[in-house]
């Protein structure tokens, strides 16, 4: 029996692995594009957008690893909201991760679930008014992106709140903000980002469908499992 690990068989993690390896030595020579520390940051997140639609606790320490990685690349890139964010995302990895193995009372992970209107009308309107106050502070640092970078800010830490509670909303949220941050991120000459950006939203788009279909066998354990088509 052909053996998986996290969705993927053994000869597919493999074939991942080669390819890593073939980026990672790309990025180590002067001509490339891709800085060495830019093309781990890459792999790690592909990396950990998987394990999350895999709903594994381990994508939190991959996540954080990667996040704390593009702390150090945005702000050698000077786009100091996303680089704020990362910093926040080790934070709430840390808070996730608990919430996801160990729930609310210390015992029971977070099931799959949907938000009540109330809730993301909050977040919204949050959000919002976060990015009016972000705005003049990115701006005055230098940014050169300001307006979009505390918009996608703000909005990045709705999707990464519901995230951690496993809310299902959370990916359509974070579909929106990776596709906008595709242009933030070729302005800013990090190319490689910019296709990690692409690569999570359709990673995004995936999970959506795959949080559907396991919030229908989780709720409905006796009726036949639908499919992820059939769940979107």
């Amino acid at each position: 029996m052909n053996r998986r690990l996290a969705g993927l068989s053994v000869a597919q993690w493999g074939l991942a692995s080669i390819v890593a390896a073939i980026f990672i030595a790309i990025s180590t020579q002067p001509w490339s594009p891709v800085q060495l520390l830019e093309a781990i940051g890459f792999l790690l997140g592909v990396w950990w957008v998987w394990l999350l639609i895999q709903e594994s606790p381990w994508s939190w320490p991959i996540g954080i690893l990667n996040s704390s990685i593009y702390v150090v690349v945005m702000l050698q890139a000077k786009v100091y909201g996303d680089a704020a964010l990362n910093a926040l995302y080790i934070v709430l990895g840390f808070i996730g991760w608990y919430w996801w193995v160990r729930g609310d009372d210390g015992r029971t992970p977070v099931p799959i679930s949907y938000s009540r209107w109330k809730l993301l009308a909050l977040l919204s309107a949050l959000a919002l008014a976060a990015a009016w106050v972000l705005f003049p502070y990115f701006r005055n640092a230098g940014s050169t992106v300001a307006l979009p970078d505390a918009l996608l800010f703000s909005f990045s830490m709705v999707g990464q709140y519901l995230q951690t509670r496993k809310k299902i909303e959370n990916w359509p949220v974070w579909v929106v903000v990776n596709f906008c941050y595709i242009p933030v991120f070729i302005t800013k000459h990090l190319p490689a980002t910019a296709v990690l950006y692409g690569i999570y939203g359709l990673l995004a788009i995936q999970g959506w469908r795959e949080w559907l279909r396991l919030f229908q066998v989780q709720n409905h354990p006796n009726s036949p499992e639908i499919s992820p088509s059939t769940s979107a």
